[in-house]
């Protein structure tokens, strides 16, 4: 009972790192930290699916409809379409 105790704490800390990761990665800036439960969103920030804040599970791209300008894209998002656009030749994903 003991080994399967410790088995399921180390699975369920790899899951947490792997949420912190994800939760930076999103995020696109510096560390990220749960709220504490019960505190209210900062100014600016919205409450997302699974938490206050969270980035995770949050669409950053725009659903793409006939017409839509480059300028709702995020910053990273842009940068991308301007190389393509930029480009003399077609480009693969290592090019850009």
């Amino acid at each position: 009972m003991t080994g399967h105790l410790a088995e399921q704490e180390m699975v369920l800390s790899r899951l947490e790192i792997s949420r912190e990761t994800m939760t930076e990665t999103l995020s696109g800036h510096e560390t990220v930290t749960e709220p504490q439960s019960g505190s209210e969103p900062e100014a600016g920030e919205e409450a997302g699916p699974l938490g206050q804040g969270s980035p995770v599970g949050v669409r950053l791209v725009p659903q793409r409809t006939p017409g839509l300008a480059v300028g709702v894209l995020p910053r990273s998002y842009q940068d991308i379409v301007e190389v393509l656009a930029d480009a003399v030749h077609p480009m693969r994903a290592h090019h850009l």
